[in-house]
């Protein structure tokens, strides 16, 4: 099992860190069901912070859904992620287990996988607007997504409603 869900999320990074824009949701037959990959998309707040997100979400198996986030200082690398969150519409879902994949001074990249419930997921990605909200370094910050994240949100949940 450990092996397998090491296969998993080192698959989920090979294919974040893809230089070619999102254009559609990756399917992947496994030994339970099947698992969906939600290419990363990008999030920016007002003050033009950045965060790059990718979601990995399987079915038949009771692994939840893992959220990867790489978030990106302008001056300074991220150091510490104390919590994430996305919110829609009178809608929260907290992300758990907040884990540093790695980080990278020269790029000021600190990259995180995270879980969250898969039901409170879906209910969640039917909501119009969705922003990201993450403490960072003690500081709050609030992440809009491009609008192709709402173009996979929508098939995503299209596919995953058969």
């Amino acid at each position: 099992m450990k092996t397998k869900l090491f296969l998993t999320l080192l698959l989920v990074v090979l294919a974040s860190c893809s230089t070619t824009p999102p254009t559609s949701i990756k399917t992947f037959a496994t030994e339970t069901g099947l698992m969906y990959f939600i290419p990363p998309t990008n999030w920016e707040t007002r003050s033009r912070d950045k965060a790059k997100l990718d979601i990995t979400y399987h079915t038949g198996s009771d692994l939840p859904p893992v959220v990867n986030i790489s978030f990106f200082g302008k001056k300074d690398i991220p150091r510490r992620v104390t919590s994430v969150s996305f919110d829609g519409e009178s809608m929260s879902y907290p992300l758990s287990n907040i884990r540093a994949l790695y980080a990278d001074s020269k790029k000021r990249i600190l990259r995180i996988t995270t879980e969250g419930d898969r039901d409170t997921l879906l209910s969640l990605l039917e909501a119009d607007t969705i922003t990201l909200t993450a403490e960072i370094d003690g500081i709050g910050y609030n992440y809009t997504s491009e609008k192709i994240f709402s173009e996979l949100k929508t098939d995503f949940l299209i596919m995953t409603s058969y």
